[in-house]
């Protein structure tokens, strides 16, 4: 089946708040300078909660919000390497979800897809400002790091 099919089959945004609420169904993948990653599981899928560190954009919500735009005109494109992706505030906090991907890759073999993305965000306004971090579900590969999505 494919990916986004399956996502967008098991994806419950309330189910998933109330699981956080409860600490039900999470493990930490990893903490980076923007965001913690968990990975929550429903049905034997995987999603990778991104919840954003106070410190994002300077804790502030017009940043965060300009973000929030950013990765939902991303998320709008239609481009092979990009995963399907929710991006939403819960409160004060600004979260994006994404299938978790299993294996990582090297991003060389991935050289024109990337250009071809680079592209693609180009013609959207919109650049990585960050190095491309690539992993795979099901051998479908995909560009994970969207938290330095800038507009040109």
């Amino acid at each position: 089946m494919p990916i986004k099919t399956d996502f967008y089959r098991f994806w419950d945004r309330s189910l998933m708040l109330n699981d956080l609420k409860n600490s039900r169904h999470f493990g930490q993948v990893g903490k980076g300078r923007h965001f913690e990653a968990l990975l929550w599981t429903r049905s034997d899928y995987g999603f990778v909660v991104c919840r954003a560190r106070s410190e994002f954009l300077d804790g502030l919500q017009t940043k965060r919000r300009q973000w929030l735009d950013r990765i939902h005109r991303t998320s709008r494109l239609s481009h092979p390497l990009i995963p399907p992706m929710e991006a939403f505030f819960e409160g004060e906090d600004l979260f994006y979800v994404k299938p978790y991907c299993e294996e990582a890759l090297a991003v060389r073999p991935y050289s024109s897809e990337l250009a071809s993305l680079t592209d693609s965000l180009r013609a959207e306004g919109l650049v990585v400002d960050d190095y491309w971090q690539m992993r795979a579900r099901r051998g479908q590969p995909f560009v994970i790091d969207w938290s330095d999505l800038m507009a040109v």
